[in-house]
This record gives C-alpha cells, structure tokens and sequence, in this order.
C-alpha cells in the first residue's frame, strides 16, 4: 500500500492512496552437485566403506561426490491495484488503519471507511497468459462506471493475427528465440467494449542479418478501421551514423 499525505493550513490531510493486491507462491527448486574426488587418492586403494566398480577397478564408487540442496523462490504475480484520489482530503486524525484483507481495504461500504469524503476510485485488474509478468489483459474501471480494456499481443501470439508476410512470421519467431518478448507487437483500447485504436508494429531483419530483428513499421487505426501506416524505418545507424 502507498499513502500520500499533503500539508494544509498547518494540519496533514491525506489526498491518495494505492493498495496492490498480489497472488505469491512459495516454491523449491532444486540444485544438484556432483564431481569426482577418487584421484585423491591412489588408483589401487579401494577405500574400505565402498568397493571398487566392478567395470573399473581404479575407479572407486566412493571416489564419486553427489549431492542436492534447495533454493527457496516466490512467483509474485500482480492481480490488481485501486488507487484512491481523494478530492475532499481526509485529516490526519481521521486516517482509517490498515485492514487486514484487502477485500476490507477496497470496499467503499465497508464500515468506518472513507465513505464521507469525496473521491475518485480506479481499478485496474490483470490477466496473464504463458509469459510471466506480461498482461495479455488490463481492465482500468472508474468511478463513472466506465471500463478501459487494453489488449496485448506478443511476439509468441504472432500465429493469432493476420500477419501482412511470411518475413514478419519469421521476425517475430526469432523475437522469441532471442527471448525478446517484452514488447507487444500489437495493442488494441476498447471503451466499454468498442474498439478505440489498434497499433502494430511490424519487425524484420535488417542488414542481410537474421540475427538483427527490429522494427521496420507502426501501423495504426481508430475503431474498426483498417491499419494504416504511420511511420515507416528506412535505414538503421547507429549514434555514430554508422550502418552496423
């Protein structure tokens, strides 16, 4: 949770707030060790609490070190965050203490909350797909009951869309290869469930170098308009000026 608080007339007010709700699962993984030690010793001395491999005479099982241990990780996944802009402050005094859901933080009904005090409430949910941490959906609600919709599509959803060649397929397969997911190749806003903008952006090999995938083209729309081409990339340099 985030507070901000402001100074007004020699008294603390405060004028927002941001709580984030998290799914966290605690994981092991596991590492394993192992290397020979059986040259420690001589070739000819099988060790007395292990024979010698029966195949390999000089080669002592218990010349032979394995072991494993645990890594403890967490995957923190971000389901949603309510940020709260109080147009009437709230005093100092009057500040409610933290709850202890986040189901109890978020409610506007919930008793002793913040119901006398004038605000605007935004909540944004995510979905995610295969790739962690990347939002293949974000829901933006506000307090006039209006919903924003962003979609994403990444370079590993290239096979969902209607893709203008084969180079932009292979561009985009080698974006994933190279793990360079990140960036959507293409986002679309609704409002309400009606299509706003579409943006793309299609990538090739640049240079005769297959290795070297950028961006050639953005295309956009407004509605359900078909793309357009808005900007176009004619030659790659670098700060230097230099073809690479």
């Amino acid at each position: 949770m985030e507070r901000n608080f402001i100074k007004k007339n020699n008294s603390i007010y405060k004028n927002k707030e941001v709580l984030y709700d998290y799914t966290i699962h605690r994981k092991h993984l596991n590492n394993a060790v192992n290397y020979v030690t059986w040259n420690l010793f001589p070739n000819q001395i099988a060790l007395n609490f292990c024979p010698n491999d029966i195949y390999t005479p000089v080669f002592p099982l218990s010349g032979l070190f394995k072991a494993y241990y645990f890594i403890e990780t967490f995957d923190v996944k971000l389901n949603k965050i309510v940020s709260k802009e109080y147009i009437e402050p709230i005093p100092l005094s009057q500040n409610v203490p933290y709850f202890t859901s986040f189901e109890q933080d978020v409610d506007p009904d919930y008793p002793n909350h913040d119901l006398n005090f004038k605000k605007i409430i935004t909540t944004q949910e995510f979905t995610y797909g295969t790739l962690k941490g990347l939002p293949l959906e974000t829901k933006t609600y506000s307090s006039d009951g209006s919903m924003l919709l962003t979609k994403n599509y990444y370079p590993n959803q290239a096979n969902t869309l209607s893709l203008s060649s084969s180079d932009e397929v292979i561009a985009n397969n080698k974006l994933v290869s190279q793990n360079r997911i990140a960036t959507p190749i293409q986002v679309e806003q609704y409002r309400n469930g009606d299509l706003l903008s579409t943006q793309r952006t299609i990538n090739k090999s640049w240079n005769n170098n297959p290795e070297l995938i950028l961006p050639e083209k953005i295309l956009t729309s407004k509605g359900t308009q078909p793309l357009e081409e808005r900007a176009i990339f004619s030659s790659l340099k670098n700060s230097f000026g230099v073809m690479p």
